[in-house]
């Protein structure tokens, strides 16, 4: 007898102990969930094995079981005696063997049974059968995806932990759970292989339980191939899509029952067999249960946040009502002052009785209206507390339920970490700290690709291979780290490892060699500019392309990203110790921390992650290069500009008192805003400007400061491109609005709101010679071609403010644009989808599942040329 058939003998005696004790129940009771799993539990493992005619007896007991249960109607005699018999067979299937299968089961006896086990009609009818997913509702088809993601979350995250320390029974019991949890999420929703599946792996955990298998990493391998497929089964349900083949998960199922037999060890005897399972329904008895979740939408819950954000702000208001209480009671103080000299100087004279007596009752006036009044700022102030107190709950409360931990976005590194490291054939561990820190939903989501990208570049390029560590006298394994902190309202990310550093020689060559500097400006070049090339589209000092890295586009995302969810990247390196990325970024998209500044006599507003340092110079410290100032800093050349000028809001002081400076940092330069003052820093609820403004250079949003006064948060990546643009200065790939030229390159407007596709969209287009602009919706492109001459537009259709299609048709209504070529790039695949983008007046329509660069490319080159 084979391996596979020794543990399907096995399997058949534990479910068979379990179906023979519910029979002899049934003779008073219903099936119970208990035999219906038994039954479940064997139709899984005869077909992970092959054994058909096994698998189709387990099917209809399963049948006949789960039709008595939910009609609630006993099992009659006949239907009991079939049961046994069926379970019989199966008991003597297994004992023989699969190969001896057809001698121990004639089909006449299979087919006899089967009719034996048939569901009656009027029971068939009211039996809560497997269902179809297609039949499921869509809050159901959610429940399960989310089912889905949680637990395979949870079996991604132990099996790493496993497999640093195999012997882990408490470890085992919650991954044991997990894949019970999805195999009875997945029988729900009729979903019968990914029951399999879920069923192999819960299998060989508890084989690894009860100390029959050993865990390793193959093993490890074959579990989480099944925890990836059973997320994509998630997904696939919930989004209406077509789930992995029966034959991939079975397949699947297959793999890891054939990789258990590969690491059987001799079982330690009955009594270890006998606690392990007992052990699996007890810990199953003892999961904790979860708090119960609601389901509320997005948009909702967006508002709920901004809404008790502008409360909070409001209440601050208060302070200054009851600052004008005070000084209405100070008044009120001096005025009676004021009456006590009129009384005391009209003693004197003659008649003065009747005026004393009037200065009497207006002096008796006052002091009950300086009591009401007191009386009343009192419980103005209590009442203010209170409501001070109240609306910050509540915006904690409503800004809690928008914030994350870090670790539901890190929770999949450390297997990416291990995989990666596995194919490259290095060693590599990840730490992660900080990982309880909270952050906005969508913020969380957008930095988990700039993160991944980190992690890819530093086991590719960071960390040498395991000789090499040796001789240079470093652990095997080499260490990577994320580490999270919160530094002056922000959340600061650092993603470090011990690997060799950058080659900054070899940074340099490259540079040169792609013509962004010249061989002596890039000699002269700081170390801090010199690395700010890397995240240069197109920019990478790998000698080779590979499918983890290499194409120079991923820091480019990196820092695409961060700008996009108002952040900033730095970058550090040390040669032969390591390089660390630092990552500074909001905690929350609805309000901004952010250092509050006087332009022109006006409240303006830098977001405080943007911005390098504060400085006061006296006019001795600010120095001159023909037309433009400057100072220096930390060896550091900073541009200086008068933040007003730059606004048009007047040409400022020109007197010789000490200025106030904003630095900012962008492109690889320094730029200090000289301002009238600064005057706070503080948090402000963002309100965005009218979209019928469309684009406003040097702006980004509005707020309103605690006196009610509005203020305009400045755009400071804007301001520094408009300066260096002012100043001829080359602003590198990054710069949106290259200047104009007689004889221009062909120019390529790329539209669409995911930095990652706009990135890698840009870096094929100008590794091709053409050159390239960037929006970040449709509403930018459109303000991009009223200013900007471009011979062909490719955009997506799903982005805010104006849609690609809206775009199209603002094209087509231009005189000067309407014969311009426009390309569709979108996800959207349907024939409805393509019907609609080309009656707007798209001239080709493409979907982004199915085409390739070549193909992208040939049709750019078809209707504009090559370059």
């Amino acid at each position: 007898m084979s391996a596979l058939d020794a543990l399907f003998r096995d399997e058949v005696e534990q479910r068979a102990h379990v179906l023979h004790d519910g029979l002899r129940r049934c003779e008073q009771a219903v099936p119970d969930g208990e035999m219906l799993f038994a039954a479940q539990a064997l139709k899984g493992a005869a077909r992970v094995v092959g054994v058909r005619k096994a698998e189709r007896l387990a099917d209809g007991l399963e049948l006949l079981l789960g039709a008595s249960e939910s009609a609630g109607r006993l099992l009659t005699a006949a239907q009991r005696q079939a049961c046994a018999d069926a379970l019989e067979l199966i008991e003597a299937i297994a004992q023989s063997g699969a190969a001896r299968a057809d001698e121990v089961a004639t089909e006449a006896q299979l087919a006899d049974l089967l009719e034996r086990l048939a569901v009656p009609a009027p029971v068939a009818a009211v039996t809560r059968r497997t269902r179809s997913p297609a039949s499921v509702t869509a809050a159901t088809r959610d429940l399960f995806r989310q089912e889905c993601e949680q637990h395979t979350r949870a079996m991604s995250e132990g099996l790493l932990a496993l497999e640093r320390e195999p012997d882990q029974p408490a470890l085992l019991d919650r991954l044991m759970r997990a894949s019970h949890s999805v195999k009875g999420a997945a029988r729900a929703v009729g979903l019968d292989s990914a029951v399999a599946l879920a069923h192999a792996a819960e299998d060989q955990l508890e084989r690894a339980r009860r100390r029959q298998i050993l865990v390793g990493p193959d093993l490890v391998d074959a579990l989480l191939a099944a925890s990836d497929l059973i997320q994509r089964i998630g997904v696939a349900v919930s989004s209406g899509g077509e789930p992995p083949a029966d034959e991939t998960l079975l397949g699947c199922a297959m793999r890891i029952t054939q990789t258990g037999l590969a690491s059987l060890v001799h079982p330690t005897g009955s009594e270890a067999d006998g606690e392990g399972s007992a052990a699996a329904p007890r810990a199953t008895r003892q999961a904790a249960e979860e708090d119960r979740v609601v389901r509320i939408r997005a948009t909702q819950l967006s508002r709920l946040v901004a809404l008790s954000g502008e409360l909070v702000v409001e209440t601050g208001r208060q302070g200054l009502l009851a600052a004008a209480q005070q000084r209405m009671r100070r008044q009120q103080a001096g005025i009676a002052d004021l009456l006590d000299e009129l009384q005391q100087s009209m003693a004197a004279l003659p008649g003065g009785h009747a005026q004393r007596s009037r200065m009497d009752t207006l002096r008796k006036r006052l002091n009950d209206l300086r009591a009401s009044n007191a009386t009343w700022s009192d419980d103005f102030e209590q009442h203010a507390r209170r409501k001070e107190d109240l609306s910050l709950r509540l915006y904690r409360e409503a800004l809690d339920s928008r914030l994350q931990p870090l670790s539901d976005g890190l929770g999949g590194f450390p297997r990416l970490v291990r995989d990666i490291a596995r194919r490259l054939g290095k060693q590599a561990g990840l730490t992660v700290s900080g990982e309880t820190h909270r952050i906005d939903r969508d913020i969380l989501e957008r930095i988990e690709a700039p993160l991944n990208h980190l992690l890819r570049n530093a086991l590719d390029h960071g960390l040498e291979a395991p000789a090499v560590r040796r001789e240079r006298g470093k652990p095997e394994q080499g260490r990577v780290s994320i580490d999270a902190r919160v530094v002056s309202g922000l959340l600061e990310i650092s993603v470090t490892d011990d690997g060799a550093g950058i080659d900054i020689d070899k940074v340099r060559a490259r540079v040169v060699e792609k013509g962004l500097e010249t061989a002596d400006a890039a000699r002269s070049l700081p170390q801090e500019r010199l690395l700010d090339h890397l995240f240069v589209s197109g920019f990478s000092t790998a000698d080779q392309v590979t499918e983890i890295s290499g194409r120079g586009v991923g820091l480019a995302v990196v820092r695409s990203v961060m700008r996009d969810v108002g952040g900033s990247v730095s970058l550090h390196t040390m040669a032969g110790e390591g390089v660390r990325f630092e990552l500074r970024m909001p905690i929350s998209r609805s309000v901004l921390r952010a250092v509050v500044v006087s332009i022109a006599g006006e409240p303006h507003a830098f977001a405080l992650t943007r911005v390098d340092r504060l400085v006061r110079l006296t006019p001795a410290e600010v120095l001159s290069a023909g037309n433009r100032r400057y100072f220096v800093v930390d060896g550091r050349t900073v541009s200086l500009v008068r933040a007003c000028e730059l606004l048009e809001l007047g040409s400022g002081d020109p007197s010789d008192r000490q200025l106030d400076v904003v630095v900012v940092s962008d492109f690889g330069h320094s730029v200090g805003f000289i301002v009238d003052a600064v005057l706070s820093e503080q948090d402000m609820v963002l309100q965005p400007l009218d979209p019928r403004l469309g684009r406003v250079p040097d702006l980004s949003a509005a707020a309103v400061l605690p006196d009610g006064r509005p203020v305009l948060v400045l755009d400071a990546e804007d301001m520094v491109r408009s300066v260096l643009r002012a100043q001829g200065t080359q602003t590198s790939a990054h710069d949106a609005h290259p200047p104009a030229s007689s004889a221009r390159r062909l120019r390529v407007l790329v539209a669409d709101d995911t930095a990652t596709i706009r990135e890698m969209e840009r870096d094929l287009l100008a590794r091709a010679g053409y050159e390239v602009m960037t929006a970040a919706d449709g509403m930018e492109a459109w303000q991009l071609l009223q200013g900007t001459d471009v011979d062909l537009v490719m955009t997506d259709v799903d982005m805010p403010r104006l849609d690609g299609i809206g775009l199209i048709r603002s094209i087509r209504q231009d005189a000067r644009l309407k014969a311009l070529p426009v390309i569709v790039v979108s996800y959207r695949a349907s024939a409805s989808d393509r019907q609609q983008g080309l009656d707007a007046g798209a001239t080709v329509y493409m979907t982004k599942a199915d085409y390739e660069d070549s193909h992208l490319l040939d049709t750019v080159a078809r209707l504009v040329g090559r370059p």
